[in-house]
């Protein structure tokens, strides 16, 4: 993966539209709590790798 934040970073507003187009993205999926599935992200020290983690616990995974 690419990411997305380069070396200048995200925003707070960029941040959260990040997080929540994740969040729907997991959603369209079919992921819920309580699934048969589990919800892993390996990922290095990223922006999106933090995004990823919220975007599961607000997607209610």
């Amino acid at each position: 993966m690419t990411p997305l934040s380069g070396a200048a970073g995200l925003s707070a507003g960029q941040f959260r539209a990040l997080v929540q187009r994740m969040a729907q993205a997991l959603a369209a999926l079919g992921v819920e709590r309580g699934a048969s599935a589990t919800v892993s992200w390996l990922g290095g020290n990223l922006p999106e790798t933090l995004a990823a983690r919220y975007a599961a616990n607000l997607a209610e995974c």
